[in-house]
């Protein structure tokens, strides 16, 4: 299995996951032609995409999912408050099929498993957010024993993302703020707390505890990205030394290939059978 982590920020999110012949590309954050160019960057071609899954109805996860579906006739898979939610950009769509959590799929070769995050919205400089999110997922994918995970925007760590994330040989993960430096960084007071609240994002420190808890149910991953980064509330290094501290505590540092995504050149990582 292999995921290509396209884009990862703020400015836009997606992902191509690649396990047999299927092709499945998670969020779709980007122009329909940017999505084009980044998957075709990464040796693969729109037109052949199994399905695309949407994780939530923020503009930098939908952007041109309903464009790149009408184009090229490419089923959509979103829960159907994300769907109801979101219409906007989405538009009318040629086929649209309706998950939900905890219930698993097959896509092509893959195993699907959508789950539940607890992440809202807050207005004011974001203003591609909009108050409420309508049942926001991550997902797991499965194909020839491979577990992978992709889980960003989580609002805050629960037991349910590492029951869901234990096992993971290859995982794409939240790592999106610094608290010192969201809190002496530009953003209005109401998005500082939004952001670093029950429904926002994880800082490096609680991407930290999350990646914690899954390798106490499991220590076989393998690959790791640290996803959905702040260019404005975070660096690499930050995020990186928090991840290194956990992977230390568990003998791993060395181990596990570990990588950042941003918002321009893509990440691939792949995981034999």
């Amino acid at each position: 299995m292999k995921i290509h982590v396209l884009a990862s920020g703020s400015a836009g999110n997606c992902a191509l996951v690649e396990a047999g012949g299927t092709r499945i590309l998670v969020d779709a954050g980007l122009s329909g032609s940017e999505l084009e160019r980044r998957i075709a960057a990464v040796g693969a071609d729109a037109r052949e995409l199994t399905g695309i899954l949407i994780t939530h109805e923020h503009a930098d996860h939908v952007r041109g999912a309903g464009i790149l579906a009408r184009r090229h006739g490419t089923p959509v898979y979103l829960t159907r408050g994300t769907h109801e939610a979101e219409r906007r950009h989405l538009g009318e769509m040629p086929s649209v099929r309706h998950v939900k959590p905890g219930h698993s799929f097959t896509l092509g070769d893959v195993e699907v498993r959508p789950f539940s995050t607890p992440h809202t919205s807050q207005g004011g400089r974001h203003g591609n957010h909009r108050e409420g999110v309508a049942d926001p997922v991550a997902y797991v994918f499965l194909h020839e024993g491979v577990k992978a995970g992709y889980a960003t925007d989580l609002g805050h760590p629960i037991a349910l993302m590492d029951h869901h994330l234990a096992g993971c040989r290859l995982l794409v993960l939240e790592f999106n703020h610094d608290p010192a430096m969201l809190a002496s960084g530009p953003y209005p007071w109401p998005v500082k707390q939004w952001i670093k609240g029950q429904g926002g994002h994880l800082s490096n420190e609680q991407g930290a505890k999350l990646l914690e808890d899954i390798l106490r149910h499991d220590t076989g991953l393998e690959a790791l990205v640290l996803a959905h980064l702040s260019e404005t509330n975070n660096t690499p290094d930050l995020a990186l030394g928090a991840a290194r501290g956990v992977l230390r505590r568990f003998r791993l540092d060395g181990r596990i290939a570990l990588h950042v995504a941003g918002p321009d050149a893509p990440v691939t990582v792949s995981i034999r059978p």
